[in-house]
């Protein structure tokens, strides 16, 4: 039982990020010839000192916890009417946008009928709005799914319906790293949990059930990218996708690297305010501050992400990388540590929801994301308080 819950441990998961994010050398890319990409071997001390950094924030915690005391009995919440109402009034706010796409995100692209550009350049243009609106009720159904399933005494018709309705969101948004979020997310909390509980042949038929759905995540992954790119898939390119989706930010975080030494607003004041501004909604971003603080990087391809390194290293060098995923390796591994021994069960939704971004290092820097990580993020805390309020602790 404990070697099944260091699957979830936060440098096992930042290492498959980091290998994925290093692919591309290993693999090589198609991309790499269509954009005439030479690979500049110069940038791989930017993934180093990131890992290293990463490392040592989160041993630093780990040690730190050592002496610490013996896991507390979960403190568990009955929140089924809470989701119930939050299904409801998502299902509006899902029949009053559908307009907007004029059917299913993803079978629009599968068929032909748009590409991935339009359903971005959609998503954007309503992001502060009814789309955002909708992201955040599908992460709150996220959130709450897992707890309707260890709660024995919730009605397990409640929680198939959540199920339902997340898998359907999580289709409808047209993007295939959401269908990631919530297998991970829901994978990590079970696989806690059931280690907390003790009841290891639960937690083994958590891990071997998230073995089979996972592989089929990725072959739905992989599938979709070969369509966009209008691919067969054979032997030899059942693993582009994969490659292909972190070839991009691969590229981009190079040629920030190469062009680094012009950016003479680094290490600034100024920047430091991008950088924490960058991800915040667009009415504060464009309306209030008018692109006072934006962030411009040279990107070879300016619609992919630079990694989890790119604006970081663009904004503050070398010593900003190691920096930033030190704090961010102590933040996930106190987070981590927390889930093991607390009985406040929050600290186990946070650490699953940090699975995601920990994975995804190779493409996003989610861990400044508003949409993705800080708002699911401070949702949880203040969802804790509500639910202490409401008196709605139960035993599991």
């Amino acid at each position: 039982m404990n070697k099944i819950i260091l699957i979830v441990h936060p440098v096992i998961l930042f290492l498959l990020g980091w290998l994925i994010s290093i692919s591309p050398i290993a693999f090589g890319s198609e991309s790499f010839k269509y954009y005439n990409f030479v690979v500049n071997y110069n940038v791989i001390p930017i993934y180093l000192l990131g890992l290293i950094g990463f490392c040592i924030g989160v041993y630093l915690i780990s040690y730190l916890f050592s002496n610490f005391r013996e896991p507390e009995k979960i403190e568990f919440y009955n929140y089924k009417n809470i989701v119930v109402f939050i299904a409801v009034f998502s299902f509006i706010v899902f029949l009053s946008i559908i307009h907007v796409y004029g059917g299913i995100p993803i079978f629009n692209v599968l068929s032909g009928d748009k590409n991935i550009s339009y359903i971005n350049d959609i998503q954007a243009a309503t992001g502060g709005g009814r789309f955002g609106l909708f992201l955040l009720l599908v992460f709150s159904l996220i959130i709450l799914l897992p707890g309707l399933f260890v709660n024995k005494k919730n009605n397990p018709i409640v929680f198939f319906v959540i199920l339902f309705l997340c898998i359907l969101y999580v289709i409808y948004s047209g993007k295939r790293q959401m269908l990631f979020v919530l297998f991970t997310y829901t994978f990590t909390y079970l696989i806690i949990f059931y280690y907390r509980t003790k009841n290891s042949y639960a937690m083994m038929t958590i891990f071997k059930i998230g073995c089979v759905f996972g592989c089929i995540i990725v072959f739905w992954f992989v599938y979709v990218g070969l369509v966009r790119t209008n691919t067969t898939m054979t032997i030899s390119t059942v693993f582009q996708p994969i490659v292909q989706y972190a070839s991009l930010p691969f590229m981009n975080l190079t040629n920030i690297f190469d062009f680094a030494k012009f950016n003479f607003d680094s290490n600034s004041f100024h920047s430091l305010f991008s950088f924490v501004l960058s991800d915040t909604p667009y009415i504060i971003r464009h309306v209030i501050l008018n692109d006072s603080f934006s962030v411009n990087m040279p990107l070879i391809e300016p619609t992919a992400p630079s990694t989890v390194f790119g604006m970081v290293f663009w904004l503050f060098g070398f010593s900003g990388v190691f920096c930033f995923l030190f704090l961010v390796g102590m933040l996930v591994s106190f987070i981590y540590q927390k889930a093991l021994v607390s009985r406040n069960s929050s600290y186990i939704s946070m650490y699953s929801l940090c699975a995601w971004p920990l994975l995804s290092i190779h493409t996003y820097n989610h861990f400044i994301s508003f949409m993705f990580f800080i708002l699911p993020l401070l949702m949880i805390i203040c969802g804790r308080f509500v639910f202490l309020n409401l008196k709605l602790k139960v035993d599991v």
